[in-house]
C-alpha cells in the first residue's frame, strides 16, 4: 500500500532537517519526497513538526545574513 503525504513527511524528519540546513527550498523538498507543493505547504499547517523545523531554518537563515 502506498505512504500517505503526512507519513512520509514524518518518515523523513530528519533528512527533512538535513534539506532545510543545507538550503533546499522547500519545493525541492516536496519533489524529493514525490509529493506536490500545494500538499507539502498544507501539510505544514498540519504538522507542527514540521513548521517548527521550518521556522528554525529560516531564523537561522537570517541570523547569518546579519
Amino acid at each position: 500500500m502506498a505512504k500517505t503525504n503526512e507519513e512520509k513527511i514524518y518518515e523523513n524528519m530528519k533528512s527533512l532537517e538535513e534539506w532545510a540546513f543545507a538550503g533546499i527550498s522547500q519545493k525541492e523538498m516536496a519533489r524529493l519526497l514525490d509529493m506536490s507543493y500545494s500538499h507539502f505547504r498544507e501539510l505544514k499547517t498540519k504538522i507542527p513538526a514540521l513548521s517548527a523545523l521550518l521556522e528554525k531554518r529560516d531564523e537561522n537563515k537570517k541570523e547569518r545574513e546579519m
